[in-house]
């Protein structure tokens, strides 16, 4: 475990993996990205058959907002149905009649880049000289963070946010135990409404609308330019396309 002289046993890491990993809040930002350069070149994109989940979460969530508008490419419509002869055995049918594609093109809302940044550096308590002091998981004896545990700790959190809107910290507490004390995912959830990732109604939390951003470090580097790139001409997920007429 870097900044620390042990390393941690499956049993304690385990709480930290939820549906929405680590791995998919750092490939969100990639997907942005690559949506704002084509988007701006082509003006659309065509979404293959194989969309892998980071995908549909980008494409979900701004279409939600009206950030981006997805259009129907001759979608299959036939007056009696698409099964052969009429008939009502679905399951018999050929499946390919069911497929057609799907272009996103941006709305007059669309907006570019990360509007989250620059976020918040990860919370820490005041040591003041104290031996004593509570240090958060995620940062080392020497007060350097340790990305992969931040990185790991906030995208179990926002997981949870995400999945259950309007939850309390006390109620969330238990799906992280023992990898977190309340006092850290305080911590978590305090710096997530800092950064405008979510909101705090009384004591109950609900994600934001660029909640998919929060782990974005707003940096283009060699790999994600190299993502944009293949998102834009190679992609089995994503291809870019030319809008109609």
């Amino acid at each position: 475990m870097p900044g620390r002289n042990f390393d941690l046993s499956e049993h304690y890491l385990r709480p930290l993996k939820k549906k929405i990993e680590a791995a998919k809040f750092l490939q969100a930002p990639i997907v942005k990205r690559g949506l704002d350069k084509t988007l701006g070149e082509k003006g659309e994109l065509i979404v293959a058959e194989l969309t892998d989940d980071v995908d549909m979460i980008v494409m979900q969530n701004m279409q939600a907002h009206g950030r981006i508008s997805l259009i129907a490419k001759d979608p299959p419509m036939q007056k009696f149905g698409l099964t052969d002869n009429g008939s009502y055995k679905v399951r018999l049918m050929d499946k390919r009649k069911l497929h057609f594609e799907v272009g996103i093109r941006a709305t007059e809302s669309y907006v570019q880049g990360n509007p989250l940044l620059p976020l918040p550096k990860p919370p820490s308590l005041p040591q003041n000289g104290n031996q004593r002091a509570k240090i958060p998981l995620w940062y080392d004896i020497n007060g350097e963070v340790i990305p992969e545990l931040w990185q790991l700790v906030l995208a179990a959190t926002m997981s949870v946010l995400v999945m259950r809107p309007g939850i309390t910290a006390r109620v969330l507490e238990p799906s992280v135990r023992p990898t977190l004390g309340l006092w850290e995912l305080q911590m978590i959830l305090d710096w997530v409404v800092e950064a405008g990732v979510a909101r705090k109604t009384d004591d109950m939390y609900n994600t934001e609308e660029w909640w998919w951003l929060c782990l974005d470090n707003g940096l283009n580097d060699e790999n994600e330019a190299q993502g944009e790139a293949d998102m834009d001409k190679n992609s089995p997920d994503v291809r870019g396309g030319q809008p109609e007429g």
